[in-house]
């Protein structure tokens, strides 16, 4: 896809590269957030983090 992009908007002379942010996060979380009705304040709120949750954050700068 990348290349797709890169070719359709004729970038190759600008030497793109791309980033790549991946989260992680256990099927209990996923569970939690689509039985809440407001799901996306459940995000944001901290709480749900001490629910024993686990996530994981990577970036990958220059990924491709």
């Amino acid at each position: 896809m990348a290349s797709l992009y890169i070719t359709k908007k004729k970038l190759l002379l600008f030497n793109p590269g791309f980033g790549v942010i991946s989260i992680i996060i256990n099927r209990n979380m996923v569970k939690k957030l689509f039985n809440e009705r407001n799901y996306m304040s459940e995000v944001i709120v901290p709480k749900i983090l001490n629910d024993g949750v686990n996530i994981k954050i990577e970036h990958i700068e220059d990924a491709f």
